[in-house]
């Protein structure tokens, strides 16, 4: 017995220096090929190399020291090896490789490995030393090298000029003064993460994105997706004036500030433990950002929907532009996540098509904005569309003239706005006259859209009912009098001409009475 327990003393010691030796041996490789003194290390022991015959960074390791002992057959046996074990760094395993294929003189098998490790990291200049001298006669070479240098072509210098017109834009909205500040600030930073989602393709398809210092930018692209999503649906919150808390605000964009902290982390402390990659690849998978994004496609959706009775038209087209634009985006990247698992897909021109749907979005934010700058000021817009279709309109002036009041007595006299059910249709066909041109004399000539020409008479009305000593109305019965449809609209029609509620209007008057 006792004898077994010292049997197994030993085998535990000898398993405990063969551990030590697996771990010091790549370390000791490392230093002597740092120090140039690999001769002192090589041969290694058969115990060695059974201990570590399943260690693919071994024999990367390996490998480089036979190379500097001049043993290149060994090398490249053991850089196979490496490769076959799983070794990580490709690029820089088939750089090596082609280095010893040259050494032994297979200069169209090196070709191969240098075409291999020029990848969209790999510097093309690391082929242009002495050690590959002898392939600087070869045309294939000296072409394969210069297609990998970074480079803009038409595509990503356009592309470029683009997103720099959406940083552009992100200024004069977030720091505007005028209009519905809040909604203005989240549609500059909805432009501006579109921006820097377009200029990561930018550095990716012109290979600028791994260049100093731009390579500490390269994952940003994935925090900015997360942003979007949030950023368009509290700009439509802030357009229908939808009061919400900074908590809340702050819940929507959680997944953003948890991927934008791995982002973060990620350059500035460089983590290697298990537990904080696992829960990296599971925020940065693909599919993450595609339900996030799609969940407020839908949310959006279903507060235009929900609110847009609330303004114009030219109001709801333009949101509609922008859900449209944002659900091609949406849609496109899930299945480019979809098909990007097929063999016969071809993921560059998808890139270019996702670069032109976010160029679409930002050049209609800007275009709108430039046409027509109340696109930011409120719900007063006159849609961009509009204005352009009424510089051809035939209306003359004369007949503008005796529209404007015809519509102006079907108003003050006949009191039309009564009718809640009256809309562009039936009102033009009382004035004997077109849809096009009733929405071009009112967006013209009182500076509104229809819904909002029709509110400020039945604001107007009810306010006088709320005056009115003698008028035993409630309040809801007031806003069926006047024209609306429901308590919610008129409220909202009321409080934002007048800064208050009907019924805190009415306690106010009273009171100063």
């Amino acid at each position: 017995m006792k004898f077994i327990n010292v049997l197994l003393v030993y085998v535990f010691l000898f398993c405990v220096n063969l551990n030590a030796q697996s771990e010091d041996i790549l370390l000791v490789l490392k230093n002597n090929y740092e120090n140039g003194t690999s001769e002192n290390i090589l041969p290694l022991s058969e115990d060695v190399i059974a201990l570590n015959v399943n260690s693919a960074e071994f024999w990367f390791l390996k490998a480089l020291c036979e190379d500097q002992v001049g043993d290149f057959s060994a090398s490249k046996n053991s850089l196979i090896k490496s490769e076959i074990n799983g070794y990580y760094k490709k690029s820089k395993l088939y750089y090596h490789l082609a280095k010893a294929e040259l050494n032994l003189d297979n200069k169209e098998a090196s070709l191969a490995y240098v075409e291999k490790a020029l990848d969209r990291r790999a510097k093309p200049e690391q082929f242009e030393d002495e050690a590959f001298s002898d392939l600087s006669d070869s045309v294939v070479f000296m072409k394969l090298l210069e297609s990998y240098k970074p480079a803009l072509n038409k595509w990503t210098g356009t592309f470029l000029f683009i997103a720099i017109q959406g940083i552009i834009l992100f200024f004069v909205l977030f720091f505007r003064k005028k209009g519905n500040t809040k909604a203005n600030k989240n549609l500059g930073l909805f432009v501006l993460s579109f921006s820097i989602i377009l200029l990561f393709y930018v550095g990716y398809k012109s290979r600028y994105l791994y260049e100093y210092p731009i390579i500490y930018f390269r994952k940003l692209w994935i925090p900015m997706m997360f942003a979007l999503g949030p950023l368009l649906l509290f700009y439509v919150k802030d357009l229908f004036k939808i009061k919400y808390s900074s908590r809340f605000k702050l819940g929507h964009f959680s997944l953003f500030l948890i991927a934008f902290a791995f982002y973060a982390s990620f350059h500035l402390l460089d983590p290697k433990n298990r537990i904080y990659n696992v829960a990296m690849d599971i925020i940065w998978y693909e599919w993450v950002k595609n339900i996030q994004m799609f969940v407020y496609l839908v949310l959006i959706y279903k507060l235009v929907k929900k609110a847009k009775d609330n303004v114009g038209p030219n109001v709801v087209k333009w949101l509609h532009y922008m859900m449209y634009t944002y659900a091609g985006f949406v849609l496109s990247f899930a299945l480019y996540s979809t098909l990007n698992n097929f063999d016969f897909f071809y993921s560059d021109g998808w890139d270019y098509m996702i670069c032109l749907l976010i160029s679409a979005s930002i050049l209609l934010i800007g275009l709108f904005g430039l046409v027509q700058p109340q696109i930011f000021w409120g719900f007063s817009i006159v849609g961009a569309l509009n204005v352009i279709k009424y510089e051809k309109s035939g209306l003359i002036p004369s007949l503008a003239a005796e529209l404007k009041q015809k519509l102006i007595e079907l108003m003050v006299d006949e009191k039309i706005y009564k009718q809640n059910n009256l809309n562009l249709d039936e009102l033009s066909s009382l004035l004997g006259t077109t849809k096009h041109n009733t929405s071009q004399i009112i967006n013209e000539h009182f500076n509104e859209n229809f819904f909002d020409f029709l509110n400020d008479f039945r604001i107007d009305e009810s306010k006088e009912l709320l005056l009115d000593v003698n008028c035993k109305m409630t309040i809801s019965e007031i806003l069926y009098e006047v024209g609306f449809n429901n308590k919610v609209t008129f409220n909202s029609a009321f409080k934002k001409r007048t800064g208050v509620t009907p019924t805190q209007y009415r306690i106010q008057m009273s009171q100063a009475v």
